[in-house]
């Protein structure tokens, strides 16, 4: 259809040549949906580093602190902090798991769930607002 003009030039259509780029878009989100994973992770780390901070100042009396841990429970972070605070079990799970499997076609269906189940994360990070309210509505 490419030769004769009836359909536009792309290299995916080309045999061969579409597995590696098919591949290769895998490899790609995978890799993109793990730096977004690791990214969320660095701020669940922080925020929950803070939010020790601060009610532990605010167990020795500081106002001050107390008021800054308030702000931090009302905070976009912190909602996000929660959402991973969610999902991190499970994900810390698959991991083990994949690490002490020793069967290949089982430990490849543990990483699609782990990847499935990191993607519904950072799905529910990049909005976490929508994504409280679907769990208010599911009863959860």
């Amino acid at each position: 259809e490419t030769v004769f003009s009836d359909r536009e030039f792309e290299w995916r259509n080309m045999p061969i040549v579409n597995r590696i780029i098919k591949s290769g878009d895998e490899r790609t989100s995978k890799r993109k949906l793990q730096n977004e994973y690791f990214n969320y992770k660095e701020e669940y780390e922080r925020t929950g580093k803070l939010l020790r901070k601060y009610e532990d100042a605010a167990e020795e009396g500081m106002l001050g602190y107390a008021k800054k841990v308030d702000l931090l429970y009302n905070s976009q972070e912190y909602l996000r902090y929660e959402i991973f605070d969610e999902f991190k079990p499970e994900i810390d799970a698959y991991r083990e798991s994949i690490a002490e499997e020793s069967d290949n076609g089982e430990r490849e269906k543990l990483e699609e769930e782990m990847w499935h189940k990191t993607r519904e994360l950072v799905d529910a990070l990049h909005n976490p607002d929508e994504y409280i309210k679907e769990m208010e509505r599911a009863g959860r």
